[in-house]
């Protein structure tokens, strides 16, 4: 009887813990903290038709104490999207996304940018010209940025979950 009602405290303890991540977690704007950066996203429009633009806007916050450097090479460039429908199912590239993933023969500048403590740095980004978003549905969309380490390394520092809505 005894490890029936722990059971049933463990498994009732173990989902209001989820609940609470999940809900938590469709609510935040900041993304993780790496390196002394921070990524955040939203989307534009939250709700938008079949075929129109999908426009993320992005944050990436210096949070350190220090000036530190943020390479650029333009956002379709310096971001790593995911992005899953309804089923859970990864969304696939259209041909403009895979030509950027591939490099597509394309020469791109890459810069430097000196940002001090709280500094942000903004771009934009259209997703829905790298990825077939032209179902209707519900989109769940991530973005990545590649941060250098001070000895030589990269990390990825991932932003908040972007949910949009595509209607007919």
């Amino acid at each position: 009887m005894r490890i029936s009602i722990l059971a049933v405290f463990l498994i009732f303890t173990a989902s209001v813990s989820v609940g609470m991540n999940i809900s938590q977690g469709k609510k935040s704007r900041i993304g993780q903290t790496a390196e002394g950066f921070r990524v955040s996203a939203t989307a534009k429009k939250e709700e938008i038709a079949s075929g129109e633009p999908a426009i993320l806007q992005i944050r990436t916050r210096n949070v350190s104490n220090s000036s530190l450097y943020l390479g650029d090479a333009g956002p379709e460039r310096d971001y790593r999207v995911e992005i899953w429908g309804d089923t859970g199912k990864p969304i696939l590239p259209t041909e403009h996304g895979k030509a950027v993933l591939e490099g597509g023969g394309r020469v791109y500048m890459n810069l430097s940018i000196l940002m001090k403590p709280g500094q942000v740095h903004e771009d934009t980004l259209d997703i829905s010209r790298l990825y077939d978003i032209s179902t209707s549905g519900n989109y769940s969309i991530t973005v990545s940025r590649k941060l250098g380490m001070l000895k030589g390394k990269l990390i990825e520092a991932q932003s908040n979950p972007v949910h949009i809505r595509v209607s007919k």
